[in-house]
This record gives C-alpha cells, sequence and structure tokens, in this order.
C-alpha cells in the first residue's frame, strides 16, 4: 500500500470516545487516538505520528439449542440440549507508527515506515447445559491472549539514469502469548433423581415442540 506524504503544514488532531456497556452496567470504555503532522528543512522532510489506545467491553450472552427429530416416527421433535452462554469479555487496542518521507533530488521520494500495534483479550466464557433428563453441566474457561505485531518498510520512488524505479524492503513480526487458560467443568445431578439438590431439568412441557 502508499501512504500519504506528511502535510506542508502543522498538523495535530486528537479524538477521544466513550461508552456504556448496559450489560455489565459499566462505563469503563475509551478510545483514544491523535495524529500529529510536519515537514522541516523547507519541505525536504516530512514526519507523521499517528498512535490509538482503546478499551472495549464485549460481554454477550446468547444460547443454543439442539433438537431430537425422531420421536412418533420423525413427527414431532422436542429439545434435547439448551445451552446458555455469558461471555465476560474486556478487549485492549493500542498502537502506534511513524512514518518519515524524504523528497530526493531526482525528484523523487523515500519513505521509512514503522507500525506497532496490540491487542489484548481477557474473558471468562460462562456455558450452561440443561438437558431435559440427566445431569446438568457447568463449564467455564477463563483466558488471556496478548498479539503484538510490528512492521517496517523502506520504500522509493526514484528517477535514476533515465528510468523510473520502484523499490522497497519490508520486515514484519507477530507474537501471540497466551498467559492465562483455565477450563473447568462440573456435572450435578438433577433435582428429579433421588434425593439431589441439584439444578432442576428442562420441564418436558417446554422440551417438546
Amino acid at each position: 500500500f502508499t501512504t500519504r506524504k506528511a502535510p506542508e503544514e502543522r498538523m495535530i488532531r486528537v479524538d477521544a470516545r466513550g461508552n456504556y456497556n448496559a450489560l455489565d452496567k459499566s462505563a469503563s470504555q475509551y478510545d483514544f487516538g491523535a495524529r500529529y503532522g510536519e515537514r522541516f528543512f523547507d519541505n525536504l522532510l516530512g514526519v507523521q505520528v499517528v498512535g490509538n489506545l482503546e478499551r472495549k467491553i464485549r460481554s454477550n450472552e446468547s444460547t443454543d439449542r439442539n433438537y431430537d427429530q425422531t420421536l412418533n416416527n420423525y413427527t414431532d421433535y422436542m429439545i434435547s440440549e439448551f445451552l446458555v452462554t455469558y461471555l465476560d469479555e474486556v478487549r485492549k487496542r493500542g498502537g502506534a507508527s511513524v512514518l518519515l518521507d524524504l523528497n530526493t533530488p531526482d525528484g523523487g521520494t523515500i519513505k521509512l515506515s514503522n507500525v506497532f500495534n496490540m491487542t489484548s483479550r481477557d474473558y471468562i466464557t460462562h456455558n450452561r447445559n440443561y438437558p431435559p433428563t440427566g445431569e446438568v453441566t457447568y463449564e467455564f474457561r477463563d483466558r488471556l491472549t496478548d498479539i503484538t505485531t510490528f512492521s517496517s518498510s523502506l520504500r522509493g520512488e526514484n528517477h535514476l539514469f533515465d528510468f523510473d524505479v520502484d523499490w522497497s524492503l519490508s520486515f514484519s513480526e507477530s507474537k501471540v502469548k497466551t498467559p492465562t487458560d483455565y477450563d473447568l467443568t462440573f456435572t450435578e445431578a438433577s433435582s428429579t433423581v433421588g434425593d439431589s439438590s441439584g439444578m432442576r431439568n428442562v420441564p418436558i412441557q417446554y422440551a417438546k415442540g
């Protein structure tokens, strides 16, 4: 891709936003961005610096159902599994980039670009499985994932020996780390079995179609 050259006049811009998450009843979300651009030495050298930092709550609730469609010689059906999921997630992102562009004596330009980005996902997944009969299952997964990327490129558009020359060198690197990843599963007998005090199964009148 081709990046823009720095503006001839100094440019400074700062953006800030916030959000409220009704599910978690939290306003601890933000999105900050900043941009600076300017040229020096009679427009010979251009400098651009961009940065961003954000924190978003990505929590959500969902349900999933499986069906047994073999009842009464495949003329009826009932719910065979009812799964409730709550995902408690906070996602953080941040990044910065520095772009230098140099006007060369041949009427061309040389650009040096460096970009760094990071993403952190911290989430706990709560699953509950309610079958019409049998054990009730609870599953929890606590996971933290960090992703970082870095890319650097040197690109030129020059006119040499009566030839237009486009050239480039680039380097990129990405890393993924998972310092935390715990998975727990619990099973509990239905409260309709023996003297169990566990979770009651889905009543059959609600499971049948």
